[in-house]
């Protein structure tokens, strides 16, 4: 078990072993260790979120050890999280209060509220074939921008709705060489 968890600790989960003949697909395994004595966990994938029959992850033996395996094509990436004691209704924001990143997985996404505080971390897997994905790369060769974030009340709605928008700054030349920002 020692073996185990230092192999864990060093290459992180989840867990992606190929599929003999299976060319096209890998098994995935989740791994949680609980941290505290607790009833279920279940994994929150990006597809088929709300199936928590399905995505409840089984205990091994009396451990504080959790796992889930699935079959899952070979070329995608994905974020997950994992939600601990889950309710198993549609209380969603209940959800995300009690949920936590694959504390194994180095791979992170984190979302921050209007405080800068963070709000939501979830980890994102990578297969062994998945393609690397210019947008999620810094690029040297285009204009830098910010994102602006907006609240205003709607009355229609009857709430504050949030607008956010990219606020690029590019330089021009027209035929006078005079220059303008936009």
């Amino acid at each position: 078990m020692e073996k185990f968890w230092c192999e864990i600790e060093e290459n992180g989960t989840p867990l992606i072993e190929k599929i003999d003949g299976d060319h096209e697909n890998v098994l995935v395994s989740f791994i949680y260790k609980a941290d505290k004595q607790i009833e279920n966990v279940v994994l929150i994938p990006p597809i088929g979120a709300g199936n928590f029959s399905e995505n409840k992850m089984e205990r091994l033996l009396d451990t504080d050890i959790w796992h889930i395996n699935y079959k899952i094509r070979n070329d995608v990436r994905f974020s997950y999280f994992f939600s601990p004691n889950d309710f198993f209704d549609d209380d969603w924001e209940k959800r995300y209060k009690n949920s936590t990143h694959d504390i194994f997985n180095k791979n992170l996404i984190v979302f921050t509220d209007d405080d800068g505080e963070d709000e939501l971390i979830k980890s994102y897997a990578l297969m062994p074939n998945e393609k690397e994905h210019f947008f999620v790369k810094e690029r040297t060769d285009v204009p830098k921008g910010s994102i602006h974030e907006h609240k205003f009340h709607s009355e229609k709605l009857e709430k504050i709705a949030e607008l956010e928008f990219i606020h690029l700054i590019i330089m021009m030349k027209v035929i006078n060489h005079i220059d303008f920002w936009f």
